[in-house]
């Protein structure tokens, strides 16, 4: 998870300005809760 999440921080930062003028969706990071609720646990 740490790993995407980094992924996650760099292409945000990468792409901050296509973001900021709503070319490009920011991507969200993952996390436990996500993981959970999607894996039905």
């Amino acid at each position: 998870m740490e790993s995407f999440n980094t992924f996650v921080r760099q292409y945000n930062d990468q792409h901050a300005e296509a973001i900021a003028k709503g070319e490009l969706e920011a991507l969200a990071e993952s996390s436990s809760a996500f993981i959970e609720k999607a894996s039905g646990i």
